[in-house]
């Protein structure tokens, strides 16, 4: 068996459905959101990758990705032009680079 694509479909209604709940916590969200992933993954997940940056202003989702190896894309874009970091990780402390090999620190350019 395997999920491919609609993992994320049933990821998204199993979260919809517990942060519906009240009195949910964060804590109850992570610990349901990384075994869910996990077996995601093991049925071959395909776009899981795809599915984090949906919930990115989710720490608790996000943290239970990264655990299973899925990052968070940086997504910070050069001062210049806009290209995109190529970073694995939101929030890393190494200053940013972009596929054309230029680095910055946020805020200005460091060609």
């Amino acid at each position: 068996m395997s999920v491919k694509y609609d993992g994320g479909n049933v990821f998204d209604a199993a979260m919809r459905g517990l942060m519906a709940v009240p009195g949910v916590t964060p804590e109850m969200i992570h610990e349901t959101a990384r075994p869910l992933i996990r077996s995601l993954l093991d049925l071959h997940w395909d776009n899981a990758d795809g599915t984090v940056g949906m919930y990115d202003d989710n720490p608790a989702i996000v943290e239970a990705f990264r655990e299973n190896g899925i990052l968070l894309f940086c997504g910070a874009e050069h001062p210049d032009d806009g290209e995109p970091c190529e970073g694995i990780q939101r929030g890393h402390t190494v200053p940013h680079r972009d596929h054309l090999g230029r680095t910055w620190a946020d805020g200005e350019s460091v060609e």
